[in-house]
């Protein structure tokens, strides 16, 4: 009985594993699609007031998925 639990839980801890890079990226997909709040969620910072984020990219930088991301901004923040 022991060895049948000990396989489930690989099992399960195996499909999670596997399965997150997937829901990650399409997470990240979902953040290029809105600039404005992906700078929001990331950064958890406000845009100043004359600011705008015209675009946003991200880029795996290694085996375990830790992302950098760029933005595009318009706008004087010293007007």
């Amino acid at each position: 009985m022991k060895v049948k639990q000990v396989l489930l839980v690989i099992g399960v801890v195996g499909c999670v594993l596997l399965s997150w890079p997937g829901y990650r990226f399409v997470q990240l997909q979902n953040l290029s699609k809105h600039p404005a709040e992906s700078f929001v969620e990331v950064t958890g910072k406000k845009l100043p007031a004359d600011i705008q984020v015209l675009a946003h990219s991200w880029r795996v930088k290694d085996l375990f998925f830790n992302v950098s991301h760029a933005w595009r901004f318009s706008g004087d923040a010293f007007a």
